[in-house]
């Protein structure tokens, strides 16, 4: 998406040069709109990422609690005699 960004950019550039004007709106308007597209997506891509890397730390954090308690089964006679 970047890469299409810069590419109309530099199209726009180009066509301001030599005189296109129109051209260079409709360019610049769909770079705009390209930019604009690829920030929204990297914001909910962070997102995303926190909101799974938070679940992932609870579920740890479960799992070794509940493992503590899994590790003596219950009857079992205690080694601290």
């Amino acid at each position: 998406m970047l890469r299409w960004t810069t590419a109309l950019y530099i199209l726009g550039l180009v066509a301001a040069l030599l005189g296109f004007g129109g051209l260079t709106v409709v360019t610049a308007g769909l770079a705009r709109l390209l930019i604009v597209l690829f920030l929204a997506a990297f914001v909910v891509s962070l997102a995303a990422l926190a909101i799974g890397v938070l679940r992932y730390d609870a579920r740890a954090s479960e799992s070794d609690h509940s493992s503590l308690g899994a590790a003596m089964p219950a009857g079992a006679p205690s080694t601290s005699e």
